[in-house]
């Protein structure tokens, strides 16, 4: 009865925008205070299927992040300029090694990856040879894999499309990828996916000790997504958002950039 109800209210939701928006600031309230959002999917449940990355299951499937698309180069196009080749690059939630390998392309040797299923880790290996040759790849919950790792140990840490489907009740993670970091986070996220775990990252970084110093939201237009130049908060629930932290230094210190 309560799971016919639960699916009931998601549907309805889903169906008036009004309500969807409505719902998200709720969300984001929840996951931000460390309590799941009502509509949000159980998480160990959640786990246990991005750790089983079952061929064929859609975005759980390893194989779905093999292709290059225009994502990858919104993502990297205001960091790259500004990152020595000889950095320390750290992406959570690598799943195929797709982003590392564009690194690699570029020229980045230095490069490690936390996917939470092994199955990636082969794919990689298969697909992406000469990066994974470069890469330290660790299987395993990305909160419990960043917490073992020694601080300002990367110059840059990286996500996309991850935060949000990591549990409130692994809130700590933001102040420990800000303990990570030497210098920069970066991340894409589609902040308005109601039925996962939406936060303010802006909020939750800045909290962690970090300072927001650019903010991107792409707009889709056609099969394309682009920069908008002009946008509203309804904006925010449809589409992708970048967003690029420094670490805050100790008075009298220079930021990179």
């Amino acid at each position: 009865m309560l799971k016919q109800v639960h699916s009931k209210i998601k549907k309805l939701v889903k169906e008036h925008a009004l309500l969807e928006r409505m719902y998200i600031n709720v969300a984001i309230l929840c996951s931000n205070h460390g309590i799941k959002p009502p509509l949000s999917g159980n998480p160990d449940k959640i786990e246990k299927e991005w750790r089983e990355q079952f061929p064929g299951s859609d975005d759980r499937d390893p194989c779905f992040y093999i292709e290059h698309d225009e994502q990858v180069d919104l993502l990297f196009m205001d960091i790259l300029p500004f990152l020595d080749k000889e950095a320390n690059i750290l992406e959570i939630g690598c799943s195929a090694g797709r982003h590392l390998n564009y690194l690699f392309s570029k020229g980045y040797r230095r490069l490690a990856g936390i996917e939470i299923g092994s199955k990636a880790k082969e794919i990689m290996k298969q697909h992406f040879t000469d990066a994974y040759q470069c890469t330290e790849y660790i299987v395993g919950n990305a909160y419990e894999e960043v917490r073992r790792l020694p601080s300002s140990s990367y110059d840059l840490l990286f996500t996309r499309g991850v935060l949000i489907n990591i549990a409130p009740k692994w809130n700590s993670i933001f102040k420990e990828m800000a303990r990570v970091t030497r210098s920069y986070i970066l991340t894409m996220e589609t902040e308005g996916a109601y039925l996962a775990y939406p936060r303010d990252f802006e909020k939750m970084f800045r909290k962690a000790g970090c300072r927001q110093i650019i903010y991107k939201l792409y707009k889709r237009s056609g099969k394309k997504r682009i920069l908008a130049p002009h946008y509203d908060r309804v904006d925010l629930f449809n589409s992708i958002t970048v967003r690029l932290f420094v670490k805050n230094r100790l008075k009298g210190s220079a930021d990179v950039l």
